[in-house]
């Protein structure tokens, strides 16, 4: 038979046992100095796990006992801490309150535990209640004075007052950090704390600096990371969609850099993970430079194209710098353009012309190709710049002529229409908001439903110079070149109704980081 409390001394004497256990939790054995009081004092094998049956502590393992405890909820007493056998094991329960804190189990498949065994594991119950009371306090504590020291990193000039705070927590910053930003993608909720320390607990990181700002979650974390398992961990089942910027590692004192350079990596670019180091000349560009130097050289290799896209609704910016990425061949840029190879090559005439610069020349190609380069990177780094309120028709019998007088369309959450696009422009999924409004507003949703080109849908509103800012946008989402999502207020009135709509576009793209295709979204507004 198991031996049990009657052969200890402990045992059948609370006040050596409950000096016992004191004397354990106040010199910081906790948890486990519990279990293996108890085990002096009963013999047996002893487990403790908290209110989620999660393994805490184990002390002695003789008798074969088993490695988890039985499921022993349903036969827990509903008032009190009484001790009670569920199979092999008698157990208690560390209840202070309503909440189950943890449990101590006694293995006993012999079942010669009584009365005395039952006292020892509830005053041994009676004490984990106060050390995992106790230790809850400390891991919130611990929580928000790592978040407030992350915070002061980046907010505090004083590095030393800092370096000293983290000192005095066991935490030397005298190495270099990095900083990783996780925010929502698309319009999702900004992800939970939680959820990322567990996501860093998972993937072997040290989490805690991290602290929560408006709408992201900030890290500091020191020596590399491994961007492919931090994903995998962030993206677990059911877990919200998120995105990871990764910074370069720079010293305490300069954390606040990188930072920026997660963010502005989350901006250039739409995959789920991008790190600053693979922006490869963006990170110069957005480094020390003189913004008034880059615009200059932007305005002298392709101000005339800004200018003329501006005023004719065109884009030969994009066409320049998409020709310019893809060296296979004009078919294939076209392609990527979503153009007929013809179109391209007329294109690519009047930007030899309005430029004036000779696109078979090595060099000329390098600074072209630098300033669309910088264009993109500036106009990320201002993304206001792009949230454009051009007033754009979505149906070409609807627009100026409206009258302005009319009542505004207030619509609710319900009514945001979601479309989805494939490469080629075409919509691959629409929601029922999209469809509904189709069908209410006399509308045929074989024309602008699943399988209808959204570019044809535009090109067929012709001579309205907005319908052609709409393709514009789509066409740089679909070419992965809109380096951030764009946003328009949008007229689509009706005889007796003034209607609102923000329309925003954004490229779309696979596990790889390559663009699949672009999202757009239409959402009633109350302000033109």
């Amino acid at each position: 038979m198991t031996r049990v409390a009657s052969d200890r001394p402990t045992g059948s004497d609370p006040d050596a046992l409950l000096r016992d256990l004191t004397i354990a939790v106040a010199t910081g054995q906790s948890v486990p100095g519990i279990a293996a009081v108890i085990h002096r004092a009963l013999g047996g094998t002893v487990l403790i796990a908290d209110g989620q049956d999660r393994s805490l502590a184990r002390a002695g393992d003789a008798d074969g006992a088993p490695e988890a405890l039985p499921d022993w909820l349903p036969s827990c007493p509903e008032d009190d801490a009484q001790a009670f056998r569920v199979d092999d094991w008698f157990l208690a329960v560390a209840r202070p309150g309503p909440e189950i804190l943890g449990v101590i189990g006694l293995h006993d498949p012999e079942a010669g535990a009584g009365t005395v065994e039952g006292s020892v594991l509830e005053l041994g119950a009676l004490i984990l209640a106060t050390e995992l009371f106790r230790l809850r306090s400390v891991a919130t504590n611990e929580i928000r004075v790592w978040g407030d020291l992350a915070a002061e990193l980046l907010d505090n000039p004083d590095i030393d007052r800092t370096r000293s705070h983290m000192a005095t927590l066991g935490y030397p910053l005298d190495r270099p950090h990095r900083a990783l930003v996780i925010e929502a993608a698309g319009t999702g909720e900004r992800p939970a704390m939680a959820t990322v320390r567990r996501a860093f607990r998972t993937a072997g990181l040290d989490g805690r600096l991290i602290t929560r700002r408006t709408t992201d979650v900030v890290c500091l974390v020191e020596g590399t990371v491994d961007p492919a398992t931090l994903a995998a961990s962030l993206h677990g089942e059911g877990a919200p969609l998120l995105r990871l910027g990764i910074g370069d590692a720079h010293d305490p004192a300069e954390l606040g850099q990188s930072v920026g350079e997660a963010e502005l990596a989350l901006r250039l670019s739409g995959a789920p993970v991008v790190r600053f180091d693979d922006l490869g000349i963006a990170r110069f560009l957005s480094a020390d430079a003189d913004v008034t130097r880059l615009r200059f050289f932007v305005n002298d290799w392709i101000g005339a194209l800004v200018d003329y896209d501006r005023d004719h609704q065109s884009e030969l910016v994009v066409t320049l710098g998409h020709s310019l990425r893809d060296q296979r061949s004009q078919r294939s840029a076209a392609e990527g353009l979503h153009i007929h190879p013809s179109t391209l090559k007329y294109r690519l005439r009047r930007i030899t012309e309005l430029t004036g610069r000779d696109l078979h020349d090595p060099d000329t190609r390098f600074n072209l190709d630098l300033a669309c380069r910088i264009r993109a990177t500036l106009a990320s780094q201002h993304p206001p710049e792009l949230h454009l309120q051009e007033e754009l028709p979505l149906d070409a019998s609807e627009g100026a002529g409206t009258e302005p007088a009319a009542p505004a369309y207030a619509g609710t959450s319900a009514s945001v229409e979601v479309a989805i696009l494939d490469r080629a422009g075409v919509l691959s999924s629409v929601n029922a908001a999209w469809t509904d409004f189709c069908r209410d507003n006399g509308g045929d949703i074989a024309r602008a439903g699943v399988g209808t080109s959204y570019l044809d849908v535009c090109a067929a509103a012709d001579g309205d110079p907005w319908a052609g800012l709409a393709a514009t946008l789509v066409r740089l989402a679909l070419a992965g070149d809109l380096p951030a999502e764009a946003r328009l207020t949008v007229p689509c009135h009706s005889p007796d109704l003034s209607r609102w709509f923000e329309m925003t576009v954004s490229s779309r793209h696979d596990d790889e980081g390559g663009c699949c295709g672009a999202r757009v979204t239409l959402a009633p507004s109350t302000v033109p």
